[in-house]
């Protein structure tokens, strides 16, 4: 009799803030986050902002007056090399840095954590659908390119992690508002994207989902926490 062919792990994208890389204890509370996600969610995949690297971009496009195409690449490419830092952060977790599609999917059947490299997928996928190419600006931060990659990726959940949390009930829309992701990103989000943000500079980490057709809800966990799910704050 021929075993059944296992279900494909669902995935979960996680974008760590490039504002975390300083961070002295990232690695562990990285670790907690990902025990968490495959515990409660899914298969975590990984995607790290530019940090100050594309800080240093931005300061740098008004004195050489780059365009606004150049500078939006400058800042994409900065995330391929945080991308490695990150897997250098995470050398206890099975880690790979990738840049295609296919190869993030197989990765997730390994059980491996994919550090997602966009810039490679970001030019197929424009090249293939251009009226989906996402604006070439400083409008666009990697929070809405999480967001591409989890659609592209069929992920159900994207996760935020970052130095800051949301009000309990906060919008997609009202997180721009408030600057806590960029002016895109609420567009960029299907309805059924369950989107969270995690303050990892907290000592008690928590997940505050944005409210994206139903209601916010807030769920605390602590290393220590049974298997049997998150505590409802």
């Amino acid at each position: 009799m021929t075993p059944p062919t296992p279900s494909p792990p669902v995935p979960v994208v996680i974008k760590v803030g490039g504002s975390l890389l300083d961070l002295a204890n990232l690695p562990d509370q990285l670790g907690q986050l990902l025990a968490t996600v495959r515990r409660e969610l899914g298969a975590p995949a990984l995607i790290a902002g530019g940090g100050e690297i594309v800080n240093e971009i931005r300061r740098l496009d008004p004195i050489h007056q780059l365009s606004a195409h150049h500078s939006h690449e400058l800042a994409i490419r900065s995330m391929e090399l945080t991308a490695h830092l990150l897997k250098l952060l995470l050398p206890g977790e099975p880690c790979r840095v990738l840049s295609d599609l296919s190869q993030i999917q197989h990765a997730l059947q390994a059980q491996q954590v994919p550090i997602i490299a966009p810039w490679t997928i970001l030019q197929q996928q424009e090249s293939a659908h251009p009226e989906q190419a996402l604006p070439h600006s400083w409008e666009v931060t990697s929070d809405t390119i999480a967001a591409r990659l989890a659609a592209w990726l069929k992920a159900p959940v994207l996760i935020l992690a970052k130095s800051v949390r949301p009000p309990l009930g906060c919008s997609l829309e009202t997180a721009a508002e408030l600057g806590l992701v960029d002016s895109v990103f609420p567009k960029s989000c299907a309805a059924s994207l369950r989107v969270g943000v995690c303050n990892l500079r907290e000592k008690d980490l928590k997940i505050s989902w944005l409210h994206n057709g139903t209601q916010a809800v807030e769920r605390k966990y602590k290393p220590e926490a049974p298997a049997s799910g998150f505590l409802l704050e």
